[in-house]
């Protein structure tokens, strides 16, 4: 088992600026998280979001993250 730690704005999804609502998933690396996850890894998935704005994004990430679920549910 290994920690695995990873960025989420364009590494896991591709971001344009802070136009988050619309960030794109990049599906290959996604797949590749969960078959690491799936085999006993631990992955913690980190972001800047809202550190120079003060904005609070935990709930548009939370949404984001629950789509690119590994069984495809929302």
């Amino acid at each position: 088992m290994r920690k695995i730690f990873v960025d989420l704005d364009n590494t896991l999804c591709t971001t344009i600026g802070v136009d988050y609502k619309n960030s794109t998933p990049k599906e290959n690396r996604i797949e590749l998280i969960n078959k690491l996850y799936e085999r006993g890894d631990i992955i913690t998935i980190y972001t800047a979001r809202g550190s120079g704005s003060g904005i609070d994004y935990k709930n548009l990430e939370f949404d984001y993250l629950i789509v690119m679920d590994s069984d495809g549910e929302d």
